[in-house]
């Protein structure tokens, strides 16, 4: 079974139990937040910094540590999840909050099994293989030290596996895994991973399929999103290292990859989209191209909503 529905019936479980929500509750509030904070991200300190308490995204300074590793090389050691594989507890252990607004912080289960257990996962790196839905530009964000100007923002990749060809693109999000890519990563080796060269793996462009490897992250304080049906686990690919995309049946970086992608580019928002190659003719190995109509592709952009994650 899937993590999210999984551990969301054992939150209901608890939450009619008669749990106490309320000491916890007041707990999850306890991180400390800053009079002032770095205006520039190369002085922001790897716990980052936070002057206000975010309703979507609390300040959690030991989630923080785990989001701003250093750059370094991609060394996974273990074979490609699919997006299933990682909402399922089987393979990647989750923890239930108690709390019914899901602000999970860390310090407040610090010491427990499910903390050990998923630090050891968070010790390692993971590939994905999918098809990225959605790339755009994050918000703010603590790990940032609250930094609005670009060179401080996150860009995030929604990975799914193989959608049905009939798929409602509204449902994606929901069952999508969140990759990012820090501003760590980006400045040393990666300037070119922008996100206008980034949404040329859309489904409504390329439809590609991917290998994306970094830093297994668990995101312990967005069940929020998970409710919502804005993403379909808190396991995420934190920061990216490589991207990959399958050209002719071999894995090319996506650097390399970028001319093969703009050929193959369908312009995104007509109604049926107007594909620039057919499947038989695309250099691209198993690319997934919808025929999303405007009215479609708006509701996907509506069922992401926000997010600064």
């Amino acid at each position: 079974m899937f993590a999210s529905r999984q551990a969301f019936s054992q939150l209901r479980h608890r939450l009619r139990a008669g749990a106490c929500i309320l000491v916890i509750g007041s707990l999850q509030t306890s991180a400390a937040l800053s009079a002032s904070c770095p205006a520039t991200v190369g002085h922001c300190p790897p716990q980052g910094c936070s002057t206000s308490s975010s309703a979507f995204a609390p300040f959690d300074p030991l989630l923080n540590r785990q989001k701003n590793h250093p750059d370094g090389p991609a060394v996974p050691k273990n074979p490609p999840f699919t997006v299933a594989d990682t909402m399922d507890e089987a393979q990647l252990p989750v923890h239930v909050p108690v709390t019914p607004n899901g602000k999970d912080l860390r310090d407040t289960w610090k010491l427990t099994p499910e903390f050990t257990a998923i630090s050891k996962f968070e010790a390692r790196q993971g590939t994905v293989e999918g098809y990225v839905v959605h790339a755009k530009k994050g918000g703010a964000e603590s790990c940032n030290c609250d930094i609005k100007t670009a060179d401080a923002l996150d860009t995030h990749l929604n990975v799914v596996d193989k959608p049905a060809a009939n798929v409602d693109p509204a449902t994606l999000p929901g069952v999508s895994l969140i990759a990012e890519i820090t501003w760590r990563v980006r400045k040393n080796k990666h300037a070119d991973w922008t996100v206008p060269n980034l949404k040329l793996l859309d489904l409504d462009h390329t439809g590609a399929r991917v290998r994306i490897t970094g830093d297994l992250l668990y995101d312990n304080v967005h069940w929020d999103m998970i409710h919502k049906n804005q993403r379909g686990t808190l396991w995420e690919i934190h920061p990216i290292r490589r991207i990959q995309v399958l050209v002719k049946n071999k894995w090319v970086d996506f650097s390399a990859a970028k001319s093969t992608l703009a050929k193959n580019a369908a312009p995104a928002g007509s109604a049926p989209l107007a594909l620039a190659a057919t499947a038989a003719e695309s250099d691209l190995s198993n690319a997934f191209k919808p025929r999303w109509t405007p009215a479609q592709l708006q509701k996907l952009e509506q069922a992401f909503g926000e997010d600064r994650s």
